[in-house]
Parts: structure tokens; sequence; C-alpha cells
């Protein structure tokens, strides 16, 4: 069981749960998830999964951000419903899709869309530890609006010289972008590869993540330096 003990704005789209424990200890992976139990209107529950974004160095309470999703009665509670005291039912923390200290030499990872929860928590996990890790980020979003996060993620960058991240949109629109245009293509892959061979985290949505696995395999990584979490909407 948790409790919701804040509720913050990401995007008109995508907000932030904290949740702390009322039970138990919070150690988890980071890139790991949760299954979450919500109220629905005619009385039962509705499950589903929202990765964690918080880093595992935090274990009274975690957080998820959650993007609201036409027909989703679970994520349509959250938005509209939920308010800070709330308790509910969770299980977890699910899923292999995970980093540890120690496993990689290099990381790569790519993000589409609400995608960059996981890659959240793990940016943040290695920003607070003491190792030689490199990280290049690459995230992409259809507007500039809906790129959550972005600039906690600019400010880490700044902040730590292990931590390089590119952003990119693909339809910005009218609204003021002056970074890439475009979806994360051969070029942004092939800057990340250098002198060596990284291991690559994906997450987002299936289409992207097809088109981005034909590329990185014709790079030359191999399938077990690629770790993928599909995103289903």
């Amino acid at each position: 069981m948790v409790q919701i003990e804040g509720i913050y704005c990401e995007t008109p789209l995508v907000k932030t749960f904290t949740l702390r424990l009322l039970s138990g200890n919070g150690v988890f992976l980071p890139g790991q998830y949760v299954r979450l139990l919500t109220p629905v209107k005619d009385g039962s529950v509705d499950a589903r999964d929202y990765s964690i974004t918080s880093s595992p160095s935090h274990t009274e309470s975690f957080q998820i951000a959650v993007k609201k999703i036409q027909g989703s009665r679970a994520t349509n509670y959250l938005h509209a419903q939920a308010v800070v005291g709330d308790s509910l039912i969770f299980s977890g923390p699910l899923g292999q899709f995970t980093y540890q200290d120690g496993a990689v030499d290099s990381l790569v990872l790519v993000a589409g869309g609400i995608g960059i929860t996981p890659m959240l928590s793990i940016t943040r996990f290695i920003h607070e530890r003491a190792t030689k890790l490199n990280v290049d980020l690459l995230y992409s979003a259809q507007m500039p609006s809906e790129m959550a996060f972005l600039q906690e993620l600019r400010d880490l960058s700044d902040r730590d010289p292990r931590i390089r991240c590119t952003f990119t949109v693909t339809q910005p629109g009218l609204e003021i972008w002056d970074g890439p245009r475009g979806r994360i293509d051969r070029a942004m892959l092939s800057a990340t590869i250098l002198e060596n061979y990284p291991t690559f985290y994906l997450c987002g949505p299936d289409e992207m993540l097809n088109y981005l696995i034909n590329i990185i395999n014709d790079l030359g990584i191999e399938e077990s330096k690629i770790k993928v979490d599909r995103w289903f909407g």
C-alpha cells in the first residue's frame, strides 16, 4: 500500500506522483516499474504499469510519471480524481529492464515520449554515483511541450560532464524550439558509439523501437548490448 504524498504537473498531459510506502521498503533497481491498482466508476479497480522515475537511493517513497491517455480509466482517475492523501494498492517492483552499477562501460539511453520515465530513474541514479560511466541520452517527443523533465535533464547535463543529452522534436508546429528536429536517426546514434560499443537502453512506441533496433544492429552492436522496454500507450 502507498499513499500519495505529492502531485506535480510536468507537461499538460504528464503528472508526477510521489508515493510514500505505508509498509515495507522501497528497494528497486533503476528501470523497474510498479503495477498500480486504481479505483474506477463501477466500484472495481484497474491495473496499469508505471515506470519508477526516482532514484533507488530513496527508499521511503518513490515517484512515477503518468501520461493522461484517452480511454485509460487508470490514468484518467489519477489525473482527474486522485488527491494528496489517497491510498493505493501496488505490486512490485517488476521488470528486467534494469541498470546495475558496474554492469556496463558505456551507456546510451534512447527514449521516445513517455518512454523517458525509466531513463530518468537510471540517469538520476548515475548522477548520484561516484562512477566514471559516460551516459548519452537521446530523447524525442512530438512537440517541446510534450517533453517531460526537459529542464531537469538539461541541468543534469550541465552539472555532470558524464551525462550528455540530445533532445529532438518531430512536430514542433508553432511552438518555439531551437534544437534538433526530426526523429532520432542513424547520425545521432552513430555519434554515441565513437571508440567503443556501448550498451543501448531503448524505451518508446513499438514503431520507433523497431526502426532504432534495425539501425543499431546495422552499426555493429551485438544483440546482447540492446535492452528494450516497449511502451504500448
